[in-house]
């Protein structure tokens, strides 16, 4: 299969800034030069008049107070110059982050130095940067502003998330959650904005900054300056907003309206204005293309008939500034100006200006065709007035590319090649004439063509690509996949190089020699492929036009999402390793076909109902292989070739269909189906096969044989035919016949067939495990035949590590100890020779179960899980071998086949025989009866089903009473005599009818008979123990009955003491807040009046004198506490041992009063009018002055 190769790119390149400036020179001289950077401020105006600014210098010294007035005036003054907002909009101009790289200052600020702020352009000039790096245009920041959704593109762009900053705004912690998504994946400037900008506009002023601060300092950090502008430009404009709020001056003693210390004042916030305008101004000091429009409007307003016409040369500079409506604008001017000639290059710019239109994937299909039109009218119209203009010839000739006119096409490219003025229009022209090469075979010139428009000085994409896709066609696919490669190290998200070298890998995957080589490449591919199918997922967004939009795939991503072969190519690569990718993969190229337009080829549909069959939806497989079948019937065919291979397809087609109703058990459909394709082509072996097989699944060996013989005569070396009649022999219990055929196999056609291996051991092991035939010879023959199974065994998993039946037959090999060196039979006199064999059994045994858990894990089939359910039974681990038997009888056996239930019921036996419980020999009776419903003529399980019944009695006979209950009793009793009347019958068989001796039913019914005498006196004791068991059980009952009221009533008397405590403490607690407040009324007022006395005696002077009536002195409140401060101070100089601490500590916790809330905040009211006085005091005494102030 051929290698599928992307398409050329289209390197019409009429949207590079290059083609544009220089087919600008190419129609005057007085174009706009570009900067060097192309994220310039964009010039949306002139304003006649505005002369420039001088440049300003500021210092650490505060300007005057009518500096920072006029820097204020001069930036809303700027604003409203700029926006023509009205009043109402002010709150959206000043919380936009609209501020240019340059800000001017009045020239009153010029006596300050040290920072420098650039002022070169005039007011009217209004900076603005590109998207993503720099201040956001006015109509994108009112646009984001009308929504509150924020979408954070994650993962580098595979992932979005969408946050609405309306509910997000104001939470708590919700600054750090959005600097923590920005930091982790490194947003632009765009981000740190737009979420800042929601905060200012929500009034939230401190965290709309912190926000901003946060961005600039994290653009910072990570080595994007020319980023920073934006968010500089949007905290001068928040300092400047802030300023007009704030005081201008503080007074130094104010009586009443006090400043807060920490409240800035309106000129420390201008000032940081002025540092953000310097340092954004650092940054982008200047831009030519301002320059030139400046100089060029000046131009014009001295001469506006000048020629050439300065207004191509402003239109130049609105473009490469980004305002391309006002640069059409100034084209068209010029046309209207200046007619025919003189407007050439106008009319040039014009074209190029709708050809880069008509690619705006926003655009409606009908307005991109309109413009396409419009752009190729202008050029042709250029080209004719001047037939030597490189630019309008490079752009013909890449037009006529995409219309297969090669001829043509490669003559206009070699005319602007001829006559190209400037290296990129060269580059251009080269490009398109190599592509015309190329598209018409001529590899060695495209070669040499591609070559030259690889400039030296930069790199460039579609030459690389171009000489890569040239090598692909000379098949030297080593040196392409290195240049594929050397383009993804530089651009590792360029999707035709993706494409290109997925394609290139798969090819290589499929068609190797080397197994390893295959691999790798096939590993590589799909690296590939996920890479790309990660790109679909890129979309581009507009949220200028509509917010919630989910947004455009980029073209280029498009052309390649589109192509269904893409994914035909994955679905390869995973059909083998992952059903459902492949399947996924299948579905979307029906999808893009469906989409297209395109024909659906039935090879897909087949395809992909091979797949539902895999998955095992036996329906959807067959309704899309029917869908197939019709499409290939209803296909038109021409020539005896196609009509071949569509037949050829039918064919193969019909047998998916075939095998499909067979497995959906539609027989006779099968059939009749594989009899179809066997009248059209009899040669046809896999139909063959399939109805042979149908055949012996109806046990007809003779239409098997002699289908199987037809078709070995056509194919005798065909493997699976060998295998399949191998299974055919050994289905029809021709044993030697299918050991003569596998050796045969093995030895004229195949020796390294694995099937023919595996059934040869099998052959083998049966042979010897089958015969019981006693003596040394036969000893010998067993053991020759057990050590050459397991030789082929060895040799089928040498060829095939992966083969499962080979490892499951050596596990079982040593399982039953058939190849085991210490397999002795005659033991020692002291047992040590018998030990050793019984730990070299033990030994086998887990090996064996070591390999077939491994074996179950790669082969989904019961026979496993049978095969360690007897591992684990000979290991008399019981209940593990239950569960795999009953995994294996219920997941693959639909507890149909009678020998895995009889594996059951044994297993269950034993666990009931060793744990000597009546329930598990239930189960096993379970089991033993589903088998006899299955083949209820059975002698051997109506053996078992007896010896079940009867083995019920002889357990619980045995057991003690308290084991047992009378009920289980009483069913064991049915049971054994069932089962007497079932040994009754089968002793009556004549001999041989059953497989077992007849005496041992005689045996076992005679046992049963002595069971059953004992059946009276058991039945009676069990009784006995069970009534005195149950008045014991009563006794106990009523005593915890009892106990329990007591427990409850005593529960109930604790708790109603509590509750008289409780209300008791209540109602003291009641009186006692009662007598305080009674107590402070009475207080309050004695302390009022003792003041109003106090006040007298201190006017009066004097000594205190005792009261006449009670001969008390009265002390004023202020002695006193200096009294008691006397006093405390005194105290304090004593030493105090520790025994009189701990007393104090004793007698404080144990005169603390039980109180409420209430009291305390009593306590705590009543003390500060008395301890004021005192504070007051103890500080001027003991406190600095320093302290004092921090106190107060």
């Amino acid at each position: 299969m051929g290698v599928r190769i992307a398409h050329l790119i289209r390197s019409d390149r009429a949207d590079r800034p290059d083609v544009l400036r220089d087919a600008a020179r190419c129609g005057t001289s007085s174009v706009g030069r570009r900067g060097s950077s192309s994220t310039g401020p964009v010039v949306h105006g002139f304003i006649s008049g505005g002369g420039g600014v001088n440049n300003i210098e500021c210092s650490d010294v505060e300007p005057s107070l009518s500096a920072r007035k006029l820097l204020s005036a001069q930036v809303v003054r700027l604003f409203e110059l700029k926006l023509k907002a009205k009043r109402n909009q002010s709150a959206i101009l000043l919380t936009s982050p609209l501020f240019p790289a340059r800000r001017f200052l009045p020239e009153g600020a010029q006596e300050h130095r040290k920072t420098r702020i650039s002022a070169r352009s005039p007011p009217s000039l209004i900076g603005k940067q590109k998207l993503d790096a720099g201040p956001i245009t006015m109509a994108t920041a009112m646009a984001m502003a009308s929504s509150s959704i924020l979408e954070v593109p994650l993962n580098n762009n595979t992932e979005s998330l969408e946050l609405d900053l309306a509910e997000f705004c104001g939470g708590e912690g919700s600054v750090e959650e959005i600097v923590g998504i920005f930091l982790q994946e490194k947003l632009p400037a765009k981000f740190w904005t737009r979420a800042a900008m929601e905060y200012w506009k929500r009034d939230l002023r401190e965290d709309a900054i912190s926000l901003a601060n946060q961005g600039l300092q994290a653009l910072r950090d990570q080595d994007r300056p020319s980023e920073c502008l934006p968010l500089l430009c949007q905290l001068a404009t928040y300092a400047i907003n802030i300023s007009r709020g704030l005081p201008t001056y503080k007074l130094e003693m104010p009586e009443y309206d006090t400043v807060p210390p920490a409240q800035p004042t309106c000129d420390e916030t201008l000032t940081k204005a002025a540092h953000y305008l310097n340092e954004a101004s650092i940054i982008d000091s200047k831009n030519p293309l301002v320059l030139d429009a400046r100089a060029l409007s000046t131009c014009l307003k001295l001469a506006p008939r000048v020629l050439p016409d300065p207004r191509i040369g402003i239109g130049s500079c609105f473009w490469f500034l980004g305002d391309h409506k006002l640069a059409r604008q100034a084209w068209e001017r010029s046309l209207v100006v200046n007619p025919g000639k003189a407007s050439l290059g106008a009319r040039l710019l014009l074209g190029l200006s709708q050809f880069q239109a008509s690619k705006d994937i926003y655009l409606s299909d009908e307005a991109k065709f309109a413009a396409y039109q419009n752009a190729i009218s202008d050029v042709q119209a250029v080209f004719k007035m001047d037939r030597n203009n490189a630019a309008a010839a490079a752009v013909l000739a890449s037009h006529l590319l995409t219309a297969n006119n090669w001829a043509t096409a490669t003559k206009m490219a070699e005319r602007a090649v001829q006559y190209a003025n400037t290296s990129s229009t060269l580059v251009e022209a080269r490009l398109v004439l190599a592509r015309a090469f190329h598209a018409q075979g001529k590899l060695n010139e495209a070669t040499r063509e591609y070559k030259a428009a690889a400039p030296p000085d930069r790199f460039s994409l579609t030459p690389i690509l171009g000489v890569a896709q040239i090598l692909v066609a000379r098949n030297e696919f080593g040196m392409a996949i290195n240049m594929f490669e050397n383009v993804l190290r530089r651009q590792p998200s360029c999707i035709e190089a993706l494409t290109n070298l997925a394609a290139l890998r798969t090819h290589l995957a499929f068609n190797s020699s080397s197994s390893n080589e295959a691999s790798s490449e096939k590993t590589k591919a799909k690296e590939l492929y996920e890479r790309i199918t990660r790109l679909f997922a890129t979309r581009l967004k507009n949220p200028s036009i509509n917010p919630d939009d989910e947004g455009i795939m980029p073209p280029r991503i498009r052309e390649v999402a589109s192509d269904p072969d893409l994914y035909i190519e994955v679905a390869r690569l995973s059909s083998d390793t992952d059903i459902n990718r492949a399947m996924k993969a299948y579905r979307q190229s029906l999808t893009v076909r469906e989409d297209l337009g395109k024909p659906i080829p039935a090879m897909l549909l087949n395809n992909i109902g091979v797949l539902e069959w895999k998955k095992g939806h036996l329906a959807e497989a067959q309704e899309k292989i029917e869908s197939a079948l019709a499409a290939t019937a209803s296909a038109v065919v021409g020539d005896e070739t196609e009509r071949e291979i569509n037949e050829r397809t039918a064919v193969c087609m019909l047998f998916n269909l075939g095998v499909i109703c067979e497995e959906a058990k539609d027989k006779e459909k099968a059939k009749d189906i594989y009899e179809r394709i066997l009248l059209r082509h009899p040669e046809y072996v896999d139909a063959k096969a399939r109805l042979a097989l149908m055949y012996l699944t109806e046990k007809n060996f003779d239409k098997t044989n002699a289908l199987l013989k037809e078709a070995l005569t056509s194919q005798t070396g065909n493997g699976e035919l060998r295998a399949l009649y191998t299974y055919f022999l050994i289905e029809s219990n021709q044993i030697k016949q299918a050991r003569d055929f596998t050796v045969a196999t093995l030895k004229d056609h195949d020796k390294s067939d694995v099937y023919a291996l595996c059934a040869s051991g099998a052959l083998l092991y049966t042979q010897a495990r089958e015969n019981k035939a006693v003596g040394p010879e036969a000893s010998l023959d067993r053991a020759s035949k057990f050590f050459r199974s397991t030789e082929f065994f060895e040799k089928a998993l040498q060829l095939d590590p992966q083969c499962a039946f080979a490892a499951q037959g050596l596990a079982i090999a040593l399982a039953e100890h058939v190849i085991s060196p210490s397999n002795v039979s005659a033991p020692s006199s002291n047992g040590t020779l018998a030990a050793d064999a019984s730990l070299v059994r033990a030994k086998n045994l887990r090996d064996s179960i070591t390999i077939l858990t491994k074996v179950r894990e790669a082969l989904n089939d019961g026979s496993v899980y049978v095969n360690l359910g007897h591992c684990h039974y000979l290991r008399d681990e019981f209940d593990r071998a239950i569960e795999n038997y009953y995994t294996a009888s219920k997941r693959f056996y639909d507890d149909k086949n009678v020998v895995v239930l009889l594996y059951l019921a044994r297993a269950w036996y034993q666990k009931a025989s060793k744990d000597r419980s009546f329930a598990a020999l239930r189960s096993a009776l379970t089991f033993v009866q589903t088998a006899k419903e299955h083949h209820p003529k059975d002698g051997a399980i109506a053996f078992n089903l007896a010896l079940v019944q009867q083995k019920g009695l002889e357990l619980l006979v045995d057991l003690p009473p308290s084991s047992r209950t009378l009920a289980e009793i009483r069913t064991a009793i049915a049971d054994a005599q069932l089962a007497q009347e079932a040994f009754g019958e089968l002793a009556a068989k004549p001999a041989g009818t059953v497989p077992f001796d007849i005496d041992i039913a005689h045996q076992r019914k005679r046992y049963g008979e002595s069971l059953l005498r004992r059946t009276s006196e058991l039945s009676e004791s069990q009784e006995a123990y069970e009534s005195s068991e149950m008045a014991k059980v009563e006794r106990a009952r009523q005593e915890r009955e009892n106990e329990r009221q007591k427990l409850a009533e005593a529960e109930r008397l604790r708790l109603e003491e509590i509750a008289a405590k409780n209300e008791e403490l209540a109602r003291k607690r009641q009186e006692m807040q009662e007598s305080v407040a009674t107590w402070y009324i009475t207080q309050s007022k004695s302390d009022n009046e003792s003041d109003d006395g106090a006040k007298k005696k201190r006017k009066g002077g004097g000594k205190r004198k005792p009261n006449k009536e009670t001969g008390i002195t009265i002390v004023p409140d202020d002695e006193v506490d200096e009294a008691s401060e006397q006093e405390d101070k005194k105290r304090k100089r004593k030493r105090t041992t520790k025994k009189q601490i701990k007393e104090e500590q004793t007698n404080n916790h144990s005169n603390k009063p039980l109180s409420n809330g209430e009291d305390e905040r009593y306590n705590s009211e009543d003390a500060k009018p008395v301890n004021r006085s005192a504070k007051k005091k103890s500080n001027k005494t003991f406190k600095s002055a320093e302290f004092i102030e921090d106190s107060e």
